[in-house]
């Protein structure tokens, strides 16, 4: 670096949060000298950075403290650096600058709000209320915004605080983990961590080990890990068939795609949903770890189906996982380590996937095959199928040619 009044800052003075903008955006955090974003040499040099992490293979990033940052200089930095995928973590207390200084720009930005929302909700209220949530309840839309449950920082205290603890009772932050990943709005961020005792606890020593008692795996649980695969199944589809006890149990379908039941309540809830969905009988994916392994719910011909669910509990069902599909077809390749992920069934002999695919692996580039029993006894192309590295995909197979299609779009 080229010295103080180039590369960095000379304002010597701690940020103060209620400041005055230039305090925010110039002075150190933490005794850390601040960069001086503003110098075109310092951002060439900061780019730089963040294209050489992009050939390395890193896929997207995580801005910290970009609020002690101008949003015009941050906006040439990640310009510099060929627009990459990035979200911006704005700490949104109103002080001097918030995210409405930074929401012009085309990135994603942390809304803290959502996630003590969600914890007066879920902890300390009626999550019945629900029903209207969406954009008019927060900062910023929720084409903007990235959510989560916790983090790092708030489920110790910091960055505002005021979140679902790991080991808040009957499973608080799972539950509330299930409805952010089931409802539409904003881009959902799962935090996985390790038990601490005080605040500044570090992680357990050696190698991660998600079967050992000191670590938390939150994105092992079954119940968030399938509902990943519910958000990908159900895409952008909105909100329907809505209905709560008008307490602490709802339930609702996301357009014709899949359908979620929550019971914040002590004892069973079992009665008649209308699920909007087509009949067939579906795997509930929060009943098992293993998709279709746990409890079927018959849906007929009206899109009613009895589905029972025990108390402080959750049950979801989507088109991505039925019993009785006509055959089942596997997606493996690069971007999921190989492992066989069930193609959804559109219909007749069509079947889905939406895959990002990063810079491939050992072996050579991005590529992928379909496979019909997940054991590689049959699988389509005889080559692997290659794609363009850093791009998504709608990908289709037809199992009566064992033709594939992929379609370039935006994002999965």
């Amino acid at each position: 670096m080229d010295g103080l009044g180039t590369d960095f800052h000379t304002c010597d003075n701690e940020i103060n949060w209620h400041g005055p903008e230039d305090n925010v955006w110039d002075c150190q955090l933490s005794g850390m000298p601040d960069i001086n974003t503003g110098n075109p040499a310092t951002q060439d040099k900061l780019a730089a950075y963040l294209n050489k992490l992009k050939d390395m293979g890193i896929y997207g990033f995580r801005i910290d403290a970009a609020k002690s940052i101008r949003p015009n200089e941050l906006k040439e930095i990640l310009d510099k650096a060929g627009e990459p995928w990035a979200f911006l973590e704005v700490i949104d207390n109103r002080d001097s600058v918030g995210l409405s200084d930074y929401d012009w720009m085309d990135y994603k930005l942390t809304e803290f709000g959502y996630a003590t929302k969600m914890r007066d909700l879920f902890v300390n209220g009626q999550i019945k209320w629900l029903r209207t949530f969406g954009d008019s309840w927060m900062s910023i839309p929720g084409s903007k915004a990235w959510v989560f449950i916790t983090n790092h920082d708030c489920e110790r205290g910091h960055g505002g605080g005021g979140t679902i603890h790991y080991d808040e009772p009957n499973g608080a932050q799972n539950l509330a983990s299930i409805f952010m990943l089931a409802h539409p709005f904003g881009t959902p961020k799962i935090h996985s961590g390790f038990k601490f005792h005080h605040e500044n606890q570090g992680r357990p020593q050696g190698a991660v080990d998600c079967d050992s008692s000191e670590w938390i795996c939150q994105h092992r649980w079954g119940n968030i890990a399938n509902m990943v695969g519910f958000r990908s199944r159900v895409g952008d589809t909105p909100v329907a068939n809505w209905w709560s006890n008008g307490n602490n149990q709802i339930a609702f379908s996301r357009g014709d795609r899949g359908f979620v039941v929550i019971n914040n309540e002590g004892g069973t809830l079992s009665r008649s949903f209308q699920t909007g969905l087509p009949e067939g009988n579906y795997c509930d994916v929060l009943s098992h770890a293993n998709g279709c392994d746990g409890t079927i719910v018959s849906v007929d011909s009206q899109g009613n189906a009895t589905i029972s669910v025990r108390s402080y509990s959750a049950a979801a069902i989507h088109r991505g996982f039925m019993q009785d599909a006509a055959d089942n077809w596997y997606f493996r390749g690069t971007p999921n380590g190989w492992e066989a992920m069930l193609l959804e069934h559109v219909s007749g002999n069509e079947y889905k996937t939406c895959q990002t695919f990063g810079n491939g692996d050992e072996n050579g580039g991005p590529r992928f095959k379909i496979d019909r029993s997940g054991d590689w006894t049959e699988s389509y192309p005889n080559t692997d199928y290659g794609v363009a590295s850093g791009k998504s995909y709608d990908i289709r197979f037809y199992s009566d040619s064992h033709s594939i299609t992929t379609a370039e779009v935006a994002d999965c």
